[in-house]
């Protein structure tokens, strides 16, 4: 039971967050979907962030705890230590790119709403396929599907002028 209430608490703290800053930024003055699809965008980045920091702790100890195995093992874990790792590098640029998104898309601006679809595009090529193999992977790619439906939603209100009015007032970062 104890190891199942940390992740659920660290979660909780992390959707705590986002809902936070949502209400805060349209309290500033950021059109509610802005503040929502930017909230979500952080609650995107910041779990796959913390997700591959998890994933590239546990394939360095394991990567480097098995240093008695056959040398035929270690040759063959090698290139599969590479592979873990540059899953887990590119993927958590992703999550740290989407993270640092999130005030550009609570402003609406264009630019970091394209950033955030491209990073979370990436993302989705990199976690899908992988979600056969490793189940975990469902989690930052179920998140970047729907981060992916909300900026693209932001972009054709936007396209079709019904973009959300310039803030108010200034958030500070």
């Amino acid at each position: 039971m104890r190891q199942q209430l940390v992740p659920i608490v660290v979660f909780s703290v992390l959707i705590a967050s986002a809902v936070w800053y949502a209400v805060r930024s349209v309290r500033h003055g950021a059109a509610p979907l802005n503040a929502t699809l930017a909230a979500w965008n952080q609650l995107t980045g910041l779990i796959t962030s913390l997700l591959m920091l998890v994933h590239l702790v546990a394939v360095t100890w394991v990567g480097f705890s098995r240093t008695g195995e056959s040398a035929g093992w270690r040759a063959e874990y090698g290139f599969h230590l590479y592979s873990l790792w540059l899953f887990g590098v590119v993927t958590l640029w992703q999550g740290v790119t989407l993270w640092l998104t999130t005030n550009g898309i609570r402003r609406g601006d264009p630019v970091a709403i394209r950033r955030a679809i491209m990073r979370t595009v990436i993302l989705l090529v990199v976690t899908g396929p992988v979600i056969p193999m490793q189940h975990l992977a469902a989690i930052p790619a179920s998140l970047g599907l729907i981060n992916l439906v909300g900026l693209a939603t932001l972009i054709l209100r936007s396209r079709r002028g019904l973009h959300a009015p310039a803030a108010r007032a200034t958030m500070p970062s």
